[in-house]
C-alpha cells in the first residue's frame, strides 16, 4: 500500500488532515470551508500524478467523455481481487468542497484500501463556478448521471458485482448521495450520508421521484455551522443553496423509508454519539448518529472528532446490508 501512496503523492492524498484548507476570513473560525474550484479548461479535470507519472499497485485513473469534457476518478483494487478473487462489491465515495479532486475523499479511506471491496473516489465538476457536485445550467441530476457513466464504465474494466454497490459522501459529496438515492436508486444498495442537511432543490426532486428507498445512515454533528439544526435559508449562505434542518431531513427519510416515526436515542460505547436506528421499517433502516460537539469535518479525520470514525461506521453500515 505504501508504495501506492508515494506514486499517488502522499502529500496531495493524505496530507494536511481530511478537509479542505479554510479560505474565507468571513467564515466562523471553527468552521471549515469547503475547497474553491480548481478551473482548468470547462470539463477538463486535473491531477497531481505520482512521481513516475502513473498511479500504480491497485489505483488506477478512470475518465470518460461526459456532456463534452473529460471527467474520472481514482479506482482503487485490491490485490486480492485483482488477482482472479472472482467479483466484489464497491463503494463510491464522493469528496467534499467545490473542487474536482477525488484525491480529497481517497486520504479519508486509507485504512480500507487493501480490504475486500473496490473503491471509487469520482471528481466532481468544473464547468460552472460553483462546481464540485453543484447542479449545472439548474440541472439536479447532472453530477447523479455522470456518476452512472462512470460506474457503467468502471463494470466493464474492473471486477465489481453490480448488485453490491455502495455510496457514501461528505459534505457537498453527502449531498450528492442524497441526490443519488432519490434518483438512482436501482444502482445503488445503501448511502452513508456525512456532515450536509439536505438542500430544498434536492427534497423537491426527492419528493417527486418515483424510486425504491434504500438503507440510509446519517452522520452529523450537532454544531457544524454549515448545517445548523433549524437548516438555513440561501440568504444565509454564501457558498451553497438553503438547506432543511437535520431532523426534518431524517424525518424526510424516515417517512419515506416506510419507518416508525421515533426512535429511542441510546449512547454508543465511548463516544460522544446519540444513535437513533429506525429499524422497523418497509424499505430499509435509517440509522442516524448525532455527534455531540461535531462539527464541518469528517469524525476520525485530523479534524473530526476521535473517538468516531466515519469511514468505519460507513463500511459496517453497508457489511450489514450485503457489502
Amino acid at each position: 500500500m505504501w508504495i501506492w501512496l508515494t506514486l499517488l503523492g502522499c502529500s496531495a492524498l493524505f496530507g494536511g488532515g481530511d478537509e479542505p484548507t479554510p479560505g474565507d476570513a468571513t467564515s466562523p473560525p471553527d468552521e471549515v470551508v469547503e475547497e474553491a474550484p480548481r478551473r482548468g479548461k470547462a470539463g477538463k479535470t486535473k491531477r497531481k500524478k505520482g512521481k513516475k507519472g502513473g498511479i500504480k499497485d491497485g489505483a488506477h485513473q478512470l475518465e470518460i467523455s461526459y456532456r463534452g469534457g473529460r471527467r474520472g476518478a481514482i479506482v482503487h483494487v485490491p490485490a486480492s481481487i485483482a488477482n482472479g478473487g472472482g467479483k466484489a462489491p464497491a463503494i463510491v465515495m464522493h469528496h467534499g468542497g467545490h473542487g474536482a479532486n477525488g484525491m480529497q475523499a481517497a486520504k479519508l479511506w486509507k485504512e480500507q484500501v487493501e480490504k475486500d471491496f473496490i473503491l471509487i473516489f469520482p471528481d466532481g465538476q468544473t464547468v460552472e463556478k460553483k462546481a464540485g457536485w453543484m447542479p449545472v445550467n439548474g440541472e439536479l441530476d447532472y453530477n447523479v448521471r455522470f456518476v452512472e457513466a462512470l460506474l457503467d464504465e468502471a463494470l466493464k474494466r474492473f471486477p465489481i458485482d453490480e448488485d453490491r454497490v455502495f455510496a457514501a459522501g461528505w459534505s457537498s459529496g453527502a449531498q450528492q448521495t442524497m441526490r443519488l438515492a432519490c434518483l438512482s436508486s436501482d444502482r445503488f444498495q445503501a448511502f452513508s450520508v456525512v456532515s450536509q442537511n439536505m438542500e430544498f432543490d434536492t427534497r423537491d426532486a426527492c419528493a417527486a421521484a418515483d424510486y425504491t428507498p434504500r438503507p440510509m445512515q446519517f452522520i452529523i454533528g450537532d454544531s457544524d455551522p454549515k448545517n445548523p439544526w433549524e437548516g438555513r435559508g440561501p440568504e444565509d449562505s454564501h457558498s451553497s443553496p438553503g438547506r432543511i434542518g437535520i431532523q426534518e431531513t431524517i424525518d424526510f427519510f424516515v417517512k419515506k423509508n416506510g419507518c416508525k416515526a421515533t426512535a429511542k436515542p441510546k449512547k454508543l460505547r465511548g463516544a460522544k454519539v446519540l444513535e437513533r436506528r429506525y429499524d422497523t421499517c418497509r424499505h430499509g433502516e435509517i440509522r442516524w448518529l448525532l455527534v455531540e460537539g461535531g462539527t464541518h469535518a469528517w469524525p476520525g479525520g485530523t479534524q473530526g472528532v476521535k473517538d468516531l470514525s466515519a469511514t468505519e461506521e460507513s463500511v459496517t453500515f453497508f457489511r450489514a446490508h450485503g457489502l
